[in-house]
């Protein structure tokens, strides 16, 4: 099975693994490897090549020399392989040494981001017939979907108050604005406070924000009739 780093087709392998062979075969040293395992690294990319040549020869090419070219090309990935990724994760061995042997340069870890120290304002943009319309953001002036660095969502919470010691409710995370927040006709005339906190892609959260209290308007409509509902 040809790996990640190696061409399916076997012309383009077998170019890959004979400058891969030579390379290191010639810089033993720089590349940390024994004579032994360059010996049979050459080796068995060599046997590969000899079997391919057979395989591709219309003289001598049939079902053995291609059974044996894929079991040749199986063993000179594996040996490829085995010195492979212990070059490319050796911190020692630069990066144009690794591309001058075909080694792909492994990407920088991604470093963790800590929470934000800011919280997400919060905002009320309209009052509707059922429910509410918020808009958050990092100040009253910011515009777009603003958010600090490495957050990926804000998270909404609400309670009543007239709920007293009853927990904050999640609302749901949300990455766009504005916000729409439906209510049902029995909590018309209820006063809700909306809390919001930055949330980051490994789920860390900041601090809270500003409590934004609102009153709550809920109403059902008849054909023809709007009716106010009692708490």
């Amino acid at each position: 099975m040809a790996r990640g780093y190696m061409s399916r087709q076997d012309a383009s392998a077998l170019s890959w693994m004979l400058n891969f062979a030579h390379t290191i075969g010639a810089r033993q040293e720089t590349f940390k490897v024994s004579a032994e395992e360059s010996g049979t690294l050459q080796s068995s990319v060599e046997a590969f090549e000899t079997a391919k040549t057979l395989a591709s020869d219309p003289a001598t090419r049939g079902l053995r020399t291609v059974f044996m070219k894929n079991e040749a090309r199986q063993q000179a990935e594996r040996a490829c392989a085995a010195l492979y990724l212990r070059i490319k994760f050796d911190r020692t061995i630069s990066d144009d040494d690794k591309l001058s042997a075909g080694v792909r340069i492994p990407k920088p870890a991604k470093q963790h981001v800590a929470p934000p120290e800011s919280a997400p304002l919060l905002m009320l943009m309209s009052l509707e017939p059922d429910g509410h319309i918020l808009k958050f953001g990092l100040s009253e002036s910011s515009t777009g979907h603003a958010k600090p660095e490495g957050v990926t969502s804000m998270q909404l919470f609400r309670h009543f108050e007239d709920e007293p010691g009853v927990e904050p409710v999640l609302v749901g995370c949300f990455t766009r604005r504005p916000i729409r927040v439906n209510y049902e006709p029995r909590d018309n005339g209820r006063t809700v406070t909306y809390l919001a906190r930055w949330m980051t892609r490994r789920g860390e959260t900041g601090p809270w924000g500003n409590a934004l209290r609102a009153p709550v308007v809920a109403v059902s409509v008849t054909p023809g009739v709007v009716q106010r509902q009692a708490a």
